[in-house]
């Protein structure tokens, strides 16, 4: 899960919190799947949903024995390529300051944008 989830539903957390998805993307930032079934897939191949589904697992216990699997993997693989200090000192925190601007959302000042260049505003705004 996100750490950005959680903050958008007013839950903070202190530096125990480690974010998967956040982690996977220092680790390979050219991927464009950062959710748990594709971390599953590419940090442990052995895991599969198909055969938790068989034992009857429910989604919510199949994602939290992943994300207790994924742990030591992902922080082994951050001090292996030493970005562990990246991650606690600049992504982790950041992540807070990212959610509240999402969530606060940006300002367009559309006449302003318009005076800059009209053919521009003119196809924004039948987007």
């Amino acid at each position: 899960m996100t750490t950005s989830l959680f903050l958008h539903c007013g839950i903070n957390f202190s530096s125990a919190c480690f974010d998967v998805s956040l982690t996977a993307y220092l680790l390979n930032p050219g991927t464009a799947q950062y959710d748990l079934s594709s971390l599953a897939s590419r940090y442990l191949p052995s895991m599969t949903a198909s055969e938790a589904t068989k034992e009857g697992t429910e989604e919510t216990v199949w994602h939290a024995m992943l994300l207790e699997k994924l742990y030591p993997v992902l922080k082994k693989s951050l001090e292996r390529q030493r970005l562990l200090s990246l991650y606690e000192t600049m992504e982790l925190p950041l992540v807070e300051v990212l959610a509240a601007m999402e969530k606060a959302g940006i300002y367009i000042n559309r006449t302003a944008l318009h005076e800059k260049n009209p053919e521009k505003f003119l196809h924004t705004s039948m987007l």
